[in-house]
């Protein structure tokens, strides 16, 4: 049950991180968009949210 725990936390804890690492990738990835190499960065955040 404590392992189980433990799971849930380090998952909410990931989850919380890559919302915020999507979120400094969504910055990048608009200003890649001004200099036209977008294209991956909006793929891998297409993934990222998910």
């Amino acid at each position: 049950m404590q392992a189980n725990q433990a799971g849930n936390d380090l998952a909410n804890l990931s989850a919380e991180h890559m919302q915020a690492h999507a979120a400094v990738l969504d910055g990048i990835g608009r200003f890649q968009t001004q200099i036209g190499h977008s294209c991956d960065m909006k793929k891998y955040l297409a993934y990222a949210r998910h």
